[in-house]
C-alpha cells in the first residue's frame, strides 16, 4: 500500500506531507511505520536528510491546525451559504412553476367555460325569433337625420338606492331605455328628422372586468349578453318605425373584454357578439341597416358618413377628450373627421376641440362600487344630435 503513496512530479514537499497526513488521520498507517517511506520519497538515497517521524508530524499537525482555524470554517461558511442560496433559487423556481401551472389550469378553465358559453350563445343567436318587419308609422322627407348613441348601458350591473344615488338592475336599465326612445321619437317628431344613426359606445354589458363586479353582478355573461342584445333590438326595431332608415353600427368598450387588461388583445371583447345578435334578430326589417358595420377600423373604432360630414365613434378609454386626443385618433385614421362620438365617463357633453364636434354620451346606470371610486357620479343620460347639411344643427343631453 504504501508504495502507491508517490510523490507526485512538481508537487511540494508540504503538499506531499498533507497527503501524508490525510492517509495518517484515516488510520492507514502510523507516523512510525509511513516515516522511513516518506523519507526515501523525498530525499532518495541520501540518508544525511532523513528526519524523524515527530519532524514529519508536527509539521502536519501545525498545518492542519492553522487550516482548521482559519480556512476550514470560512469554507464552511461560504459552503453552507451557497448551498442555502441555491435552496432558495430553487423553492422560487418550484414555486414560480406552481403558480405558473395553475394560472395555466385556471385560464384554460375559464376558456372552456368561455368556449361553452359562446357555443350556447351561438344556437341562441341562430335560433333567434327575428322581428317582422312594419311599416313606418310616419315617414318623412325632412332635411336632418338623428345621431342616437346609446352608450354605458351596463347591462348585468346592480347598486342600491342610497341619499345619493338612484338603484340599478336590469329592469330599471329596461325602464330608462324605454324613457329615452320615447324622448327619442319626441325628438323626430319635433324636427321631422328622414332617418336615425344609432351608435352602441360600448360597455353595452357590464361584463366581469373587476373581481368585485363579478361578485356584484345578478347576470353571468351570457345572460348579459343575451338580454342586453335583446333589449337594444327591441329599441332599434320600435325606431324603425319612425325612420325612412335606421343605421345601426357599436364599437367595442372595456368591460366586455375577456380577460386582464394587459393579457388581452385589443379586439378580444364580446361586443361583437351583440351585433351578430342584433343582426339575427333583425334581419327581416327592411329599413334596418348594418352597412357601417364593415367600415370599421378595428372592434374599437367606427366610421360613417352623415349628410356628407365623416364621423368617428369610439368608446372613450383609449381617447383624450382633449385636443390631444383628436389629433391622435385623426392621425390613426388617417383623416380628420367633423365630429367624434364616446361614451366611457358616464356624464354627457358637446365641445368644439380643435375644430371637431367632439360629443360625449352618459350612461343609464347609476351607482356602484367603480363608479364612486372613480367620482363618475352623474344623472342618467344619453346624447342625441340633430343633423343637417350644415352639420350639428341641435344637441340634446337626454336625461334619463
Amino acid at each position: 500500500m504504501l508504495t502507491k503513496i508517490v510523490k507526485m512530479e512538481n508537487e511540494t514537499e508540504s503538499q506531499f506531507l498533507w497527503r501524508i497526513g490525510e492517509e495518517v488521520s484515516s488510520g492507514k498507517y502510523s507516523w512510525d511505520d509511513i516515516t522511513p517511506y516518506v523519507n526515501e520519497q523525498l530525499y532518495g538515497d541520501d540518508k544525511s536528510k532523513y528526519k524523524g517521524e515527530s519532524a514529519y508530524r508536527k509539521k502536519v499537525q501545525a498545518a492542519t491546525k492553522f487550516y482548521d482555524e482559519v480556512f476550514s470554517n470560512l469554507i464552511d461558511d461560504e459552503y453552507s451559504k451557497k448551498i442555502q442560496k441555491q435552496r432558495r433559487e430553487l423553492e422560487e423556481e418550484k414555486i414560480k412553476l406552481r403558480d405558473e401551472r395553475t394560472e395555466l389550469n385556471k385560464s384554460l378553465r375559464i376558456q372552456a367555460r368561455i368556449d361553452e358559453s359562446l357555443n350556447h350563445l351561438r344556437e341562441l343567436i341562430v335560433n333567434t325569433s327575428p322581428y317582422e318587419g312594419e311599416v313606418a308609422n310616419f315617414l318623412s322627407d325632412g332635411d336632418n337625420d338623428l345621431i342616437v348613441c346609446i352608450s354605458d348601458y351596463h347591462l348585468g350591473g346592480e347598486s342600491k338606492s342610497t341619499l345619493i344615488v338612484d338603484g340599478y338592475d336590469e329592469s330599471i336599465a329596461k325602464q330608462r331605455l324605454i324613457t329615452y326612445l320615447n324622448k327619442v321619437k319626441d325628438i323626430a317628431y319635433h324636427h321631422q328628422s328622414e332617418n336615425a344613426y344609432v351608435f352602441l359606445l360600448g360597455d353595452i354589458i357590464d361584463g366581469r372586468l373587476r373581481y368585485s363586479q363579478a361578485i356584484a353582478n345578478r347576470m353571468n355573461l351570457m345572460e348579459q349578453i343575451q338580454q342586453a342584445s335583446e333589449d337594444i333590438s327591441w329599441f332599434i326595431y320600435e325606431l324603425s318605425k319612425c325612420f325612412n332608415t335606421v343605421y345601426v353600427t357599436g364599437v367595442a368598450g372595456n368591460h366586455s373584454r375577456i380577460g386582464k387588461k394587459d393579457d388581452v388583445l385589443r379586439d378580444e371583447r364580446l361586443d361583437d357578439m351583440i351585433i351578430w345578435y342584433m343582426q339575427a334578430k333583425l334581419q327581416n326589417v327592411s329599413n334596418i341597416s348594418f352597412e357601417f358595420e364593415n367600415l370599421k377600423l378595428d372592434p374599437t373604432i367606427a366610421y360613417a358618413s352623415i349628410r356628407g360630414k365623416q364621423w368617428i365613434a369610439v368608446h372613450g378609454d383609449f381617447d383624450d377628450y382633449s385636443s390631444n386626443g383628436v389629433g391622435k385618433l385623426s392621425l390613426m385614421c388617417g383623416f380628420i373627421p367633423y365630429g367624434i362620438l364616446c361614451g366611457h365617463i358616464h356624464t354627457t357633453d358637446f365641445r368644439d376641440i380643435s375644430g371637431v364636434k367632439y360629443i360625449r354620451s352618459g350612461t343609464f346606470a347609476s351607482g356602484g362600487d367603480y363608479v364612486a371610486k372613480q367620482r363618475l357620479k352623474g344623472k342618467p343620460s344619453q346624447a342625441v344630435c340633430v343633423v343637417d347639411d350644415n352639420g350639428v344643427k341641435a344637441f340634446y343631453p337626454v336625461e334619463l
